[in-house]
């Protein structure tokens, strides 16, 4: 069973036996989530699972675990967590530990952090800035180096 949960199953800094990240970006609907466009990860514990979604838009994350039934066997885990995560349109890569061995580890755990955290005294994401002449929503500063339009050389002031 896959359960909501407030943080990943194992804190940080213990090893992680497997990550697959997500390929694709669907927009899903979630109570704990802006509805939106998210990425996704998968760390495979000890002892269970941990699904994690973050909003492209916010970078809020929240978290899905396997349960108790599930924490026998890892790779039960991992396919129940890959089936939910796939229900909600995410397609994912191979594990990153498993394609790389022991370098695989240390690798799954730096993309973890980056991708997802565990509320755990991880940065938020950065602040980013609004350039003159282009308008902000609400909660939303654009940078002017990631903005696609072909109006972005007139918001950021080249001629």
């Amino acid at each position: 069973m896959i359960l909501p949960a407030r943080k990943p199953l194992e804190a940080h800094g213990r090893p992680l036996r497997g990550l697959v990240i997500s390929l694709n970006s669907p927009v899903v609907a979630l109570e704990s989530l802006p509805s939106g466009p998210a990425s996704a990860a998968i760390a495979v514990h000890e002892c269970g699972a941990t699904l994690c979604v973050r909003s492209l838009r916010t970078g809020q994350v929240t978290f899905f675990t396997t349960g108790e039934d599930l924490a026998d066997d890892r790779r039960v885990a991992q396919d129940a967590a890959l089936s939910f995560a796939e229900s909600m349109g995410f397609l994912f890569d191979d594990d990153v530990v498993e394609a790389r061995g022991d370098a695989g580890i240390e690798e799954a755990a730096r993309l973890w952090r980056e991708l997802c955290g565990d509320r755990l005294g991880f940065a938020e994401p950065p602040e980013l800035e609004v350039p003159k002449g282009l308008p902000a929503a609400p909660g939303v500063t654009p940078n002017p180096a990631l903005v696609l339009s072909k109006f972005r050389l007139q918001a950021v002031g080249v001629p």
